[in-house]
């Protein structure tokens, strides 16, 4: 005898959707995927971190922060959490939380360029710009280089930021170098009386 009942549909598992969504690259589809696994498994540290990384790639950092966060507290030495929390909460603009996340990491594992960066960038919009420039000294690269000009720029080393610049003179960095040049300490515009 044979039933005349419909199976009930199958859910498709998230984390599959979620790797069908990255292979992709379709970042909001894997954030959506992974939120719902992470709901089906609070407990999975792993999860929670790879939500915070891809929630960051689609542009949804507020998430990713949250997802770091949890991943952090169901394992406090976890260092990729850790990454993605300083990544994120830079993205927030939440600047006390990135620089605490990216000096913890730092202590962790010292000399990484990424992380250094974004301290420095962190460090700037929290008005620590001796700081910024001193996590910038050795890192190499465009954007470490354009954020130590503005650290010595802020932190009133004008000789300094010269020499920045100067090392940094190309034509890709060229509108960079010149927005740098135009702006005040705190990269703001300084006032000038004689043109109002």
């Amino acid at each position: 005898m044979t039933s005349n009942r419909t199976p009930a549909p199958r859910r498709t598992d998230p984390r599959r959707l979620a790797q069908i969504a990255i292979a992709a690259g379709n970042w909001r589809d894997a954030a959506d995927a992974l939120g719902a696994a992470a709901r089906d498994h609070p407990e999975d540290r792993a999860l929670h971190y790879n939500l915070a990384l891809v929630c960051r790639l689609a542009g949804r950092a507020g998430e990713g922060a949250a997802a770091a966060k949890r991943a952090i507290a169901l394992r406090p030495d976890d260092t990729k959490a850790l990454f993605e929390l300083a990544a994120c909460t830079l993205e927030t603009g939440e600047w006390a939380t990135s620089a605490d996340a990216s000096r913890l990491y730092l202590s962790r594992h010292p000399g990484d360029a990424d992380v250094a960066t974004n301290l420095a960038a962190a460090c700037l919009r929290l008005g620590l710009a001796e700081e910024a420039a001193a996590v910038l000294e050795g890192v190499d690269g465009a954007r470490a280089g354009l954020l130590r000009a503005e650290a010595l720029r802020d932190a009133g080393a004008m000789e300094a930021f010269e020499a920045a610049m100067a090392a940094l003179d190309g034509p890709t960095l060229r509108p960079q170098l010149l927005k740098l040049r135009a702006q005040g300490p705190r990269g703001r515009l300084p006032l000038d009386p004689t043109r109002l």
